[in-house]
């Protein structure tokens, strides 16, 4: 009798015990953190003057939403598009990750996402909305397509009285072509070309940054022989985008990390599990390539800080708890903060930031039990 009873006393430890590993796991990742129930994962921060922010995310029924928060992470104004998947109300619209953002200098946000709209045909497109950073109201908003290819936006610039962006066109036989428009501050075309490509293979683009004569665009090339390959083209024309040179980087595009910083340009590449910090002059010319032997994983996210130095964010390769890493480099890319974070298995961070007082990383976070991601935004004070 005795031996029976302690069998069901096991039994019922042991699922117990894992309840409570899990949970455990769940509230370690959760300290400090600001779950927002809405949104599946965060995929873009932009500081306002007050610290306030505006962040980018995608919803859990394939659409994607602009919220604000305030300083402290509570939501101000949250609005989402396109969604609806569980529905069969029509029409239905479908939405990928808001791929290009920005802040305009009169401080309105402009976003733009592939769009898929399903009524009594299918139309594809790329989704331009502008809103009022304080309010959310929407300014403007504007639908473009293109009969004879899908087109998938990467990158917007804000310039003086108009828009640079950066699309990805893939047409029916999966042909993929890269093109720079320019729209004006109603988003109207003032002209589009095709980046020319000196590579046999296909080049897609990933970023777009404005020089004093022309723009520096940086892409991804993908053929049978080298299935990833960075380089960056050096454009001295605004319109007729003639290449002056090209560069192939030591980079990785897939993570939010190759960025802009005050003396040029840095980015992550990985080498033996380690990742190691590259730092360019304006000119894209290698200035230090530093290894990160402190850490054993992989970077997803990387910004400049206003130290001239950088703050990245990531994962380890091996762990038992706290999975995610927090670094802090100067200028050089030596070690000065490292803090763990996140929970066993499940959380992935997609950008880090800073405001005045504050870094901010954001990510997703995947139940175990649900299925389902929720994106997180979590503050670590200076």
């Amino acid at each position: 009798m005795y031996i029976v009873q302690k069998k069901k006393l096991s039994l019922l430890i042991l699922p117990l015990f894992t309840i409570i590993l899990y949970f455990s796991s769940a509230a370690f990742a959760a300290k400090n953190a600001i779950f927002l129930d809405s949104a599946e994962e965060i995929t873009s921060l932009f500081i306002l003057p007050n610290d306030s922010i505006i962040a980018a995310a995608k919803t859990h029924d394939h659409g994607v939403a602009l919220m604000k928060l305030d300083k402290n992470g509570k939501c101000v104004w949250n609005k989402k598009f396109g969604g609806d998947a569980n529905t069969t109300r029509f029409p239905l619209i479908y939405c990928d990750t808001i791929h290009a953002a920005t802040l305009s200098p009169q401080k309105s946000i402009t976003a733009l996402f592939h769009t898929v709209i399903y009524d009594k045909k299918r139309v594809e497109g790329v989704r331009f909305l502008q809103l009022d950073s304080q309010t959310g109201k929407i300014l403007q908003k504007t639908f473009i397509k293109d009969d004879n290819a899908s087109l998938y936006p990467v990158a917007i610039v804000p310039r003086q009285n108009h828009f640079l962006i950066a699309l990805i066109a893939i047409d029916s036989q999966l042909r993929l072509v890269s093109q720079i428009r320019a729209y004006d501050a109603d988003f109207k075309l003032l002209w589009k070309s095709i980046v020319p490509n000196p590579h046999k293979s296909d080049l897609a683009l990933h970023k777009l940054y404005p020089t004093k004569n022309g723009f520096i665009a940086i892409g991804a090339l993908y053929n049978h022989k080298h299935p990833y390959k960075t380089v960056a083209l050096t454009f001295y024309s605004k319109k007729e985008l003639h290449i002056n040179k090209t560069h192939t980087l030591p980079c990785t595009l897939e993570a939010n990390t190759f960025i802009r910083t005050q003396r040029g340009f840095a980015c992550i590449y990985e080498k033996g599990n380690f990742p190691v910090l590259v730092q360019f002059d304006s000119r894209l010319h290698i200035i230090s390539q530093k290894r990160l032997n402190d850490i054993n994983g992989t970077v997803t996210a990387l910004t400049a800080t206003k130290d001239n130095g950088f703050v990245l964010a990531g994962r380890y390769y091996i762990c038992k708890n706290s999975c995610n890493f927090f670094i802090k480099l100067d200028s050089h890319g030596n070690l000065m903060r490292l803090e763990r974070f996140g929970g066993k298995f499940w959380d992935t961070v997609h950008v880090v930031t800073e405001t005045d007082d504050s870094y901010i990383v954001a990510g997703s976070n995947l139940s175990h039990f649900t299925t389902k991601r929720v994106g997180w935004i979590r503050f670590i004070k200076k």
